[in-house]
């Protein structure tokens, strides 16, 4: 959907390869694995964490250039930190969280459809 949106530069973090023909042919979006050694060699605006683990969200914040977002499409809650909190905040970037299941009771509590909302937004 980023892509789609015009997003000109994304790095994706995933745990396997699995699913990077959905990148393929995206010149300017780079698929990288957990396990991967350049995974920070070249920083991108837009990082989308698809693992749901504390080693993907390290690897997301070392493939995101500075001021840049990761979205998180899983949560990577862990007993132990791999991610300095210290470098999201000096290196200004935005974690937002994209947990579809969590919708219902933010929902509830706003007052309002976020389904809907972001279907339309995201819709042509």
């Amino acid at each position: 959907m980023a892509i789609a949106r015009g997003t000109p530069k994304c790095n994706v973090v995933a745990t396997s390869t699995a699913k990077r023909w959905s990148v393929g042919q995206e010149p300017e979006t780079r698929f990288v694995t957990t396990d991967a050694a350049e995974f920070g060699q070249e920083r991108h605006p837009l990082v989308i964490d698809a693992t749901g683990t504390a080693e993907g969200l390290a690897v997301a914040v070392a493939a995101a250039a500075d001021g840049g977002r990761i979205v998180l499409l899983g949560s990577p809650r862990s007993a132990t930190a791999t991610v300095q909190v210290g470098e999201i905040f000096e290196r200004r970037l935005q974690l937002i969280g994209a947990h579809i299941d969590t919708l219902p009771d933010v929902s509830a509590a706003l007052d309002c459809d976020l389904m809907a909302r972001y279907t339309e937004e995201f819709s042509p």
